[in-house]
């Protein structure tokens, strides 16, 4: 028995030292640290990850100002969309829709899968939200993607 319990201890201890190894430290993001940057009507601010290489999870706060639109369009990953901040208005499908839009408050979580269309606005002021999603990824209109 006493050889067992040794045994599983040894592999225990084993399997814990491969696994510090491997292990990567936090990274650790200040809110002042990010780097914004306009592109379009958005500005955009990278906070962890490549959004253009492959595997890559990457994770992006985009922050629409008041009574932007973003016309219907698709992505080729899937994207769990956290809304940080204001309240975001979101459709889907290929027409942007006006009474389709669902008010999302801060807190809401939305998960959009792989090449499905959508498109949101920020009706009522600014809003921030956390994009999180496995690269490469893009945007496309829906009118370029339906053809």
């Amino acid at each position: 028995m006493r050889m067992r319990m040794l045994a599983a201890s040894l592999l225990f201890i084993g399997a814990g030292t491969a696994l510090a190894q491997d292990w990567t430290p936090p990274t650790v993001v200040p809110a002042d640290a990010r780097h914004w940057n306009r592109i379009n009507d958005l500005v955009v601010a990278q906070v962890a990850g490549d959004r253009n290489a492959a595997g890559s999870l990457y994770a992006s706060h985009v922050t629409y100002p008041k009574g932007v639109r973003n016309l219907p369009h698709t992505h080729p990953d899937a994207r769990i969309v956290t809304v940080l901040s204001g309240t975001f208005y979101q459709g889907f499908g290929g027409t942007f829709d006006e009474a389709k839009l669902q008010a999302l408050p801060p807190g809401s979580v939305v998960v959009i899968p792989a090449g499905t269309p959508h498109y949101g606005i920020a009706r009522d002021g600014d809003v921030t939200l956390q994009e999180v999603g496995i690269g490469p990824t893009a945007t496309t209109p829906w009118a370029a993607a339906a053809r």
